[in-house]
């Protein structure tokens, strides 16, 4: 019996080894059981954002800008026009 605990902890431990992610904060090297949306445990406690929360962010950014632009150009033109 000790010898099948043995290959299967050998199995298992093989199985994880390629089930590793890179931190997308701190960049430190994790099991991807113990990440999630890509952020370690470590960067979790602190708080960070996962890779869904990033990328909403940037589409919300995206937008603002494109949306700004043009509200900026309208004002500056509007301020020309009436000095």
């Amino acid at each position: 019996m000790g010898d099948h605990t043995g290959d299967l902890m050998a199995e298992l431990a093989e199985g994880s080894r390629d089930e590793m992610e890179d931190c997308i904060h701190c960049g430190e090297r994790w099991y991807t059981i113990h990440h999630k949306d890509g952020v370690c445990y470590k960067c979790q406690r602190q708080g960070k954002a996962g890779r869904s929360v990033l990328i909403a962010r940037q589409k919300l950014r995206t937008r603002i800008i494109l949306f700004g632009i043009p509200i900026i150009g309208i004002l500056i033109a509007g301020i020309l026009l009436f000095t």
